[in-house]
């Protein structure tokens, strides 16, 4: 009797244990989740110096995941919390050795990437395509390709998705249309993405080939809108009309894709009536430019500029023309093209133009080099209060709300340039994002005629740190509009709070009736957090009922009869799709012949410093070697500034060997 009275008491106590620590545990994801890291890493730190509960694996990837998004201290404590898991033995753990992979990736530290990856006794598929997104993402190519080659098993989508996407993302598009090849050769099923993926680069005989195996997968809206996509791209208007009606579930991007379309059609047309002007002076040239940027061209913009720079009478750009070239650069992602036209910049003496120094702050942190940012608005001689926003917009973006909020204070006792609405929005959302309700909550009360905008971000901040009884009577208060709502909607998801998710989801889908399924997605999401699945699921079925999503179809997939080596009739619509070399040494090979394929156009370019060889005369080598000299002594950190008259004209102007040609 007494050892049956210590065995319930020993069970009672481990269920007690269990309870608070999965209580921990789910505190510690909504720390994690609303952006509040450094608490949440606090909360780590009080659960393993307390003797009971110990942490356990969710514990764990909780805090490792906090750690990947401290972006100065992330390599220190993953370090620390690296040590730990192998000390505590939960490093065994997949979800703990996955989230220690993902940190080192999200830092940068590829070398502690390697090194963990190795100590991970069996990976599954997230370890290896984070390795290989993350190889790709740091430029090594080469390395990535090695570990593909030496993967056992490369039978599952997502380690191919991982290839073909970093192979795009890194200017080899003609890789990345191989390998789908060859994985639909070897009877690897694609999925959604991989079919997104390839239709953003392949030519339109070779695209035409890839809609007919996505049967199945029209009703993916991101497959349809890829394919829309393709077909406006080479002016086949009736094709994407068509699969344009076909979608039932239409989004944003569809309606924006089937508009762009249009719109390349009625640019077709002022680029008659611009060639057919006589005489073109600066403002024809800068109409035309922006006009494709702000239409959805942005590659047709680069070839504008590339003919102004060529043509017989000598017309310099302007601060306009180069705010708008920075703009496509932030468009299309291209951080060495924004370094390109910061070197011309500096060579035609046009930096003391605080329209030119706007646009570098926001082309710099839109790229992701917020340091840069900060140097050039440093170097800038006047500051608007454009200036202010965009150093401010930076750090918010980058997660550096301490920076954001300095920088304001820095603004406000300055005192020349005084804060708009579009100032309290950026270091709102900063607060927001950074868990800082206390200087959030400082700055809006300095707000003297608070707007809508400023309201749903105090309604966000609010709900991210965990106080929903406050952000929800702010929205009853205030009358905050649909996008309050959603950030309170999306708190209640992070913070499991049922009841105000269910009441908030009434009143968005009162807004938004033509549109309910993401509100639905969202409330099913908030029951299965709760453990309620039998809710999620009635959940889903009333969003069938109601036609808010429909069952997908599936078909099998036949070969791809026909090469998809590009010919001349297809129409080149990106003619500097890729207007400059990545920013890393290219691989010594991208394919291994004897395990994929053969790619015909193989880079060998040698370390800095070194004569770089080419092969099959490839046009970036021959125009960075004759146009561009580094300036800018900071590391690797460089801009390139033009040599001869038209460097710059020639390093856009030159064309990739791209199969959209």
């Amino acid at each position: 009797m007494r050892k049956a009275l210590c065995l319930t008491e020993s069970l009672s106590s481990v269920s007690e244990t269990s309870t608070t620590l999965l209580n921990l545990n789910r505190r510690l994801t909504a720390l994690t989740r609303s952006g509040s890291n450094t608490n949440a890493l606090n909360l780590f730190a009080d659960i393993h110096r307390s003797t009971t509960p110990k942490p356990d694996q969710y514990t764990l990837s909780s805090a490792i995941t906090a750690a990947s998004h401290l972006r100065d201290a992330a390599t220190v404590l993953g370090a620390q919390l690296h040590s730990y898991a192998i000390r505590s033995g939960l490093f065994r753990h997949s979800h703990v050795s996955n989230t220690l992979l993902s940190l080192y990736a999200r830092s940068g530290n590829l070398p502690s990437l390697k090194k963990s990856f190795l100590e991970i006794e069996e990976p599954d598929v997230y370890s290896w395509t984070t390795l290989l997104s993350a190889s790709f993402k740091l430029g090594e190519i080469d390395y990535a390709f090695e570990v593909f080659d030496e993967m056992p098993e490369r039978d599952d989508a997502a380690v191919w998705n991982a290839m073909i996407t970093g192979c795009k993302e890194s200017g080899y598009h003609g890789t990345s249309i191989e390998l789908f090849r060859e994985m639909h050769e070897l009877g690897v099923g694609h999925d959604k993405f991989g079919f997104a993926t390839v239709l953003s680069v392949c030519c339109l005989r070779f695209g035409k080939q890839v809609h007919s195996l996505v049967t199945g997968y029209e009703d993916y809206t991101l497959v349809s809108n890829s394919t829309m996509s393709m077909y406006s791209s080479f002016e086949d208007l009736v094709a994407a009309r068509k699969v344009f009606e076909w979608l039932e579930e239409k989004d944003l991007v569809t309606w924006n894709t089937m508009i762009s379309g249009y719109n390349q059609a009625r640019l077709a047309k002022a680029d008659l009536i611009f060639e057919g002007a006589l005489k073109k002076n600066l403002v024809s040239w800068n109409a035309i430019i922006s006009g494709c940027y702000q239409n959805g061209f942005p590659f047709e913009g680069l070839k504008r500029f590339s003919s102004l720079l060529e043509t017989e009478v000598v017309i310099l750009p302007d601060a306009y023309t180069l705010s708008t070239l920075l703009s496509i650069c932030v468009n299309i992602s291209s951080l060495i093209l924004g370094k390109q036209a910061h070197g011309y910049v500096i060579r035609h003496g046009l930096f003391k133009e605080t329209l030119i120094g706007n646009a570098l702050v926001n082309m710099y942190s839109q790229c992701g080099t917020v340091d840069k940012s900060l140097q050039v608005f440093n170097q800038m001689s006047e500051k608007d209060v454009v200036s202010w926003n965009s150093l401010i917009s930076a750090y918010a973006r980058h997660g550096e709300g301490g920076s954001a909020v300095m920088n304001y204070r820095t603004m406000r006792e300055d005192g020349k340039v005084d804060p708009d609405a579009a100032t309290f929005t950026a270091v709102l959302s900063a607060c927001s994002h950074s868990g800082m309700v206390k200087e959030g909550l400082e700055i809006f009360d300095s707000i003297v005629k608070p707007s809508v905008d400023h309201f749903s971000c105090l309604v966000d901040l609010l709900g991210r740190a965990g106080y929903l009884d406050e952000a929800e009577r702010l929205v009853k208060m205030s009358g905050c509009g649909v996008d309050a709502l959603w950030g309170l909607f999306s708190a209640c998801a992070a913070h499991g709070d049922l009841k105000l998710g269910k009441m908030v989801a009434r009143l968005i889908m009162e807004q938004e009736k033509d549109d309910p399924s993401s509100v639905y997605v969202q409330l099913s999401n908030i029951y299965a957090g709760a453990g309620l699945w039998k809710e999620a699921e009635e959940t889903r079925e009333a969003m069938n009922m109601i036609g808010a999503m429909k069952q997908r179809g599936s078909s099998s997939l036949s070969r791809l009869e026909t090469d998809m080596t590009s010919n001349n009739e297809d129409k080149t619509v990106v003619p500097a799709l890729q207007p400059l070399p990545p920013p890393y040494p290219s691989p010594k090979r991208l394919v291994k012949s004897s395990s994929l394929m053969k790619y015909s156009c193989i880079l060998k370019w040698k370390k800095a410093g070194k004569k770089r060889e080419e092969k099959d005369d490839d046009p970036f080598l021959i125009a960075m070697r004759k146009c561009t000299t580094d300036v800018d002594t900071e590391d690797d950190d460089k801009v390139v500034v033009s040599k001869g008259k038209n460097s710059l004209k020639s390093l856009v102007s030159c064309k990739a060997p791209c199969v959209r040609e």
